[in-house]
């Protein structure tokens, strides 16, 4: 018996069953593959750190944000949490490669006046949906802010005002988690 464990896939759960039969010169021989069901749980994550800005910048602030799709209600949830930072002035995801500036797609956190004290902990929580889309997104579908983030071609970064152009960034990446059952 020959075993085949399907890897972690993306988006949707699925389901394989493949049996294998060869039959040739009276010889038989039976190739079972054992079927899976692969539950994926699609989530996203951006590490938040000074030397990611560009330019750099000389900061021991740090963040986390991190994004979970909710393809049933037509958004994404997000959390931002950010550590030793205070003034912050703004927060975004912007469209731009790692080492690359671009425009803000989406505003998640933007007080009237800045943080008067140093932030450690929840900065900005919420729902995403495509009337926030902003920028090259203003007027598409979330759809097309999942394939960016699957691309790793947007970031986020936490504007301060020591900083206006950013004190922290990070790139937007994958990070699916899954589970297989037999």
């Amino acid at each position: 018996m020959r075993n085949i464990i399907f890897g972690i896939l993306t988006v949707t759960p699925l389901v394989v069953v493949i049996s294998v039969i060869i039959i040739g010169n009276d010889i038989a021989i039976d190739f079972p593959i054992i079927a899976f069901a692969v539950v994926t749980e699609q989530q996203f994550a951006a590490k938040l750190f000074g030397e990611m800005e560009v330019p750099s910048t000389e900061t021991n602030a740090t963040g986390l944000a991190e994004f979970k799709p909710k393809l049933n209600e037509n958004a994404v949830t997000y959390s931002l949490n950010v550590t030793d930072i205070d003034n912050v002035t703004a927060a975004h995801i912007n469209s731009g490669e790692q080492g690359q500036n671009g425009p803000i797609m989406v505003t998640l956190f933007q007080p009237d006046t800045p943080t008067q004290k140093m932030v450690s902990g929840l900065l900005s929580e919420g729902n995403i949906t495509s009337a926030n889309l902003e920028g090259p997104l203003a007027g598409k579908q979330l759809s097309d802010l999942l394939s960016s983030m699957h691309s790793m071609g947007i970031y986020v970064n936490v504007h301060t005002t020591q900083y206006p152009n950013g004190e922290i960034r990070g790139q937007i990446s994958n990070s699916t988690s899954g589970m297989m059952m037999k």
